[in-house]
């Protein structure tokens, strides 16, 4: 349990970093501002009042630029992290998908089935797409979650993914990437956006 308490603690300081980063932009964006109709001002930077006025002219014409990305970080950075908390206050008007996170009690009367089972079984309900990875959430074992490369949608890294019980090989869950409402599409799409994937390598970089 230990390792999972301190991925919980390690996200949680990355979310409240966001959130501080998020208040640093919006107060550098109203500092930035010289009202609607004096805005191109802050566009431009001075070089001949001295070297002080145009490294502060640098500053921040480089800080509006760089604020579209700070901004785009910060807030896919809180709702990737909080997640489940953006869900929980969602309406129950909006349609929504919850990943599953089932659970396997322990048993001594029965084995765990081979993996390869649940690999073939996988194929069978998705055809031949690409197996991306086979987890076993919680580490013990007694759950089984087969990742297959997605189709019918343009999310980078998106994946199938279904549910076994080890013991039994009775399906316990299933998420589509292309069948997800459209609240939940959005949520995994930040994912993308915030490293940079939703752009190819230019945007990773």
């Amino acid at each position: 349990d230990e390792p999972q308490h301190l991925v919980f603690d390690l996200q949680q300081i990355v979310g409240i970093e966001a959130v501080g980063l998020l208040v640093l932009v919006i107060l550098g964006l109203v500092l930035w501002w010289s009202g609607r109709t004096q805005w191109r001002r802050g566009f431009s930077v001075t070089f001949g009042a001295g070297g002080y006025r145009g490294a502060r002219d640098l500053h921040r014409v480089a800080g509006i630029i760089v604020a579209v990305v700070l901004i785009t970080t910060a807030l896919t950075g809180i709702l990737v992290i909080w997640r489940t908390e953006v869900q929980n206050i969602l309406p129950q008007s909006v349609p929504m998908t919850i990943r599953p996170a089932p659970k396997v009690a322990a048993r001594s009367d029965l084995p765990f089935r081979p993996v390869d089972d649940f690999v073939a079984r996988a194929h069978a309900k998705f055809g031949d797409s690409l197996i991306k990875s086979v987890r076993f959430p919680g580490g013990h074992g007694r759950v089984v979650v087969v990742y297959l490369q997605a189709v019918g949608t343009v999310r980078p890294r998106a994946t199938d993914q279904i549910w076994f019980n080890r013991y039994t090989g009775e399906q316990l869950g299933l998420y589509e990437a292309a069948t997800l409402p459209t609240a939940t599409t959005f949520l995994d799409w930040m994912l993308p956006v915030h490293t940079g994937q939703a752009l190819g390598l230019g945007g990773r970089v």
